[in-house]
């Protein structure tokens, strides 16, 4: 990979809520137009990021020090790599090579690489959107759904000393959120959707939902037994696939796309559910858990119904579906566009109604984590107090989240507690330190 690499030397003084970094070592690396960067995971030893390299076609996964040395790069000649996930505790890099090609879907291949040796420790499967490891590093767990239609997600927490699975015992519905709550405990955020039998479309829609299924389950299965008989001929399973594909595209148009789009009614605003059917959110199951992996056990349980109008569906947002503070407390968005705080218990402390649309980041410094938000049609930030009240964000007293707010991220998290910075339009990754 080509890049460049400036060492500079920098006072900077910013406000106290930016974390005033002091005297610093900085050092920057500029990539290129044609090298993408799509994640990045700060550790405390560790940088790993996650891209694209356009000139040589192929992913990325390069591993820095937290000085800003290159320790590793990984170029594989599939274009499977979909993260690249340091882990201090057991000097890991964990690679999460994802394989689709229209219509199969695959699991995801989780493979843990020793640092030192480049060395496969252990290899498994799981299927998730997302991966987050547990704050003490010995487990890497699903965050969310991956919602593909083609496959079932399947929550799972991994030991990262093996690659073992964690035995869970309770249903999580059709897709979920999770996040860490502590070492061993996790908040869980399950969630259901129903059919709308009423539509008057519902049985061609169904049929057509079944039909595409069983085809892409004929094609999945040509696939698998061309990669596992060495006797079928190339040009037979050309001439198959063919066919396969022929007949896909002959149901899709006549329902003019692949998947139904249907559209639903979500609190005050309409959202779009490509389900091949139509769909809308099982309102009475709107409920919250926190699940302890040393018990195996449920020690909270909480539900929401939506004719309560307290909290509603959970909305996504970049910088995380759910967000936990130093304190224990629990940060989510609802389909309102409701900002609330919950406590230990699910018991809602205080609501603050967003203005649409907005993007909501994630502030990380020395004290815990707070919350800035953009309201894009006004282009003003806000900060949003422990207490819950909204504060114009001033340039002249905070000039640092100022300018973060108003620039696009990767993730929607400001961590000024790092030091690491990646600069999206820039193309720089600067290194405090």
């Amino acid at each position: 990979m080509n890049y460049i690499k400036i060492v500079l030397i920098a006072s900077v003084c910013i406000s106290s809520i930016s974390r005033g970094y002091g005297q610093i070592n900085k050092d920057t690396i500029f990539f290129s137009q044609d090298e993408t960067i799509r994640q990045m995971h700060t550790t405390e030893k560790h940088v790993g990021i996650c891209g694209f390299n356009g000139k040589l076609r192929k992913p990325m996964g390069i591993l820095y020090s937290r000085s800003g040395e290159k320790l590793f790069e990984h170029l594989p000649d599939s274009a499977k790599l979909f993260d690249f996930i340091p882990n201090d505790r057991y000097n890991q890099i964990i690679l999460i090579n994802r394989k689709s090609s229209y219509p199969l879907v695959f699991k995801d291949e989780l493979v843990a690489l020793d640092i030192n040796t480049k060395s496969i420790n252990w290899k498994a499967r799981a299927v998730a959107a997302k991966y987050i490891i547990s704050p003490d590093g010995k487990y890497i767990m699903t965050e969310m759904s991956r919602e593909d239609d083609e496959i079932r997600d399947e929550f799972r927490i991994i030991n990262l000393v093996d690659g073992s699975i964690l035995p869970v015992d309770f249903d999580l519905g059709d897709y979920y959120y999770a996040t860490w709550c502590d070492a061993q405990r996790v908040i869980l955020y399950p969630s259901r959707w129903v059919i709308k039998s009423n539509d008057p479309n519902f049985d061609a829609k169904e049929k057509f939902k079944n039909e595409y299924k069983k085809l892409s389950e004929e094609k999945k299965d040509l696939h698998l037994k061309y990669q596992q008989n060495r006797l079928m001929s190339e040009q037979y399973y050309t001439t198959q696939n063919q066919k396969l594909d022929n007949k896909i595209d002959s149901i899709d148009k006549d329902h003019n796309s692949r998947l139904i789009a249907s559209q639903i009614k979500v609190g005050d605003t309409t959202a779009t559910q490509y389900v091949g059917g139509p769909y809308e959110f099982d309102t009475k199951y709107n409920n919250f858990i926190i699940y302890n992996i040393a018990t195996n056990e449920i020690e909270v349980e909480k539900s929401y119904d939506w004719d309560d109008n307290i909290l509603t569906s959970l909305r996504y947002q970049w910088c995380g579906k759910i967000n936990v503070d130093e304190d224990g407390n629990i940060y989510v968005v609802d389909y309102k566009d409701r900002f609330h705080q919950l406590d230990n218990k699910f018991n809602v402390n205080w609501s603050v109604q967003l203005e649409i649309p907005n993007r909501l980041y994630k502030i990380i410094n020395e004290e815990g984590i707070s919350f800035a938000v953009m309201e894009v049609n006004k282009n003003e930030s806000f900060l949003i107090s422990k207490s819950g009240e909204k504060q114009l964000l001033n340039p002249a007293d905070n000039p640092i989240l100022f300018v973060k707010t108003k620039k696009p991220s990767i993730t929607d998290i400001i961590d000024l507690k790092s030091g690491i910075e990646y600069d999206t339009e820039k193309r720089l990754l600067i290194f405090r330190y």
